[in-house]
């Protein structure tokens, strides 16, 4: 199975003045690759570009205890690293980084 990446660490080592965690979210959203909830669209899973983490986590009921949630978390794919790169590219955001193998890429870890 291919590393997975977190995408704030993922817009940290673009290394793109005030272009971060929260604008890479907004540029993928308006890009169409992920949803209001941060969810990747189905295709791009299935291109192997995102996976999903679950989380488990608790909310409280007050005096009745407490109900479990799962919750998905997207992690980027090396290949999926490449992909959002190129799309930041191809839309003036990042100077072109197509000599980045896919070694420079995995160091983002």
């Amino acid at each position: 199975m291919e590393e997975l990446i977190n995408i704030g660490d993922f817009a940290k080592q673009l290394n793109i003045k005030g272009f971060g965690r929260n604008s890479l979210f907004k540029f993928l959203k308006d890009q169409g690759i992920i949803d209001s909830r941060n969810i990747p669209y189905q295709r791009y899973m299935d291109a192997g570009y995102f996976g999903l983490i679950k989380q488990k986590y608790s909310i409280a009921l007050g005096d009745d205890g407490k109900m479990d949630k799962i919750s998905h978390k997207p992690v980027l794919t090396v290949s999926g690293c490449r992909f959002i790169a190129n799309k930041l590219i191809e839309k003036g955001i990042l100077r072109d980084e197509k000599s980045r193998s896919d070694t420079e890429l995995r160091s983002i870890l």
